[in-house]
């Protein structure tokens, strides 16, 4: 069960990277495009599936969240990435705005990943 789950989650990762940077894109050359119904649909679909994914990791693998530093960095990051993206998609009110807010999802998005690679909060810099 543990690896069905961990392949489903790597999927929906890597999905959630895919449609990040197709809006990342469209934000620059197309902004109309970032607001299109199937794009914000699909992007929320992944996401929401990317959450229940780990969710199903964490109960496979009777793990807290609370107690496992790495898991709750993510979980933090994540929001801050949601709130990022929010910003960077829908209520950032100029083009130079927009790409502050792409580029701080796209740091956090990075910093998710390094953590889950590396299984510590910290990255090794402290």
């Amino acid at each position: 069960m543990y690896m069905a789950f961990k392949h489903l989650h790597l999927t929906l990762v890597a999905l959630t990277v895919l449609i990040f940077l197709v809006r990342a894109v469209f934000v620059l050359v197309w902004p109309a495009g970032v607001r299109k119904r199937w794009l914000k649909i699909t992007a929320h679909a992944v996401d929401g599936l990317l959450i229940l994914s780990a969710i199903a990791l964490l109960v496979v693998m009777q793990m807290n969240p609370l107690h496992v530093g790495w898991v709750l960095a993510k979980i933090i990051a994540l929001v801050a990435y949601i709130g990022f993206s929010v910003y960077a998609f829908k209520t950032a009110p100029t083009l130079p705005t927009r790409l502050v807010g792409v580029v701080l999802a796209g740091t956090t998005l990075a910093y998710i990943a390094m953590v889950a690679v590396r299984r510590t909060p910290t990255l090794g810099l402290f």
